[in-house]
């Protein structure tokens, strides 16, 4: 099983023995045997689809390092000073990244 699942023979039950990512690979198919222990053993086979759920685990990238705006005064509450795009490497919704608006506000 690739090194990433393990069978327990006596009870049947699959658990992993490796991280998973959804990043690197986002489903895993097992193909999985349950014999008895009869003298002519009686067999079956089934296909299990595992499906790895992501997790936020990569921190969101601005575009560059530094910001400015130079502001004519007076400036009122609620002015708009900048609006940003940041990448975001988390699977939402099936896509393969987000974009997150940043929009910083005089309060």
């Amino acid at each position: 099983m690739n090194g990433k699942f393990v069978i327990f023979p006596n009870t049947g039950r699959i658990a992993t023995q490796a991280v998973l990512d959804r990043e690197q690979v986002p489903d895993y198919t097992l193909e999985v045997v349950a014999m008895d222990t009869s003298l002519l053993p009686l067999s079956s086979t089934t296909t299990v689809r595992v499906y790895v759920e992501d997790v936020n685990d990569n921190s969101p990238l601005f575009g560059q390092q530094n910001y400015s705006r130079t502001l004519a005064l007076p400036v009122n509450t609620g002015t708009f000073i900048v609006f940003h795009f940041l990448n975001y490497n988390f699977s939402c919704l099936d896509l393969k990244f987000c974009v997150l608006f940043l929009c910083f506000i005089i309060m």
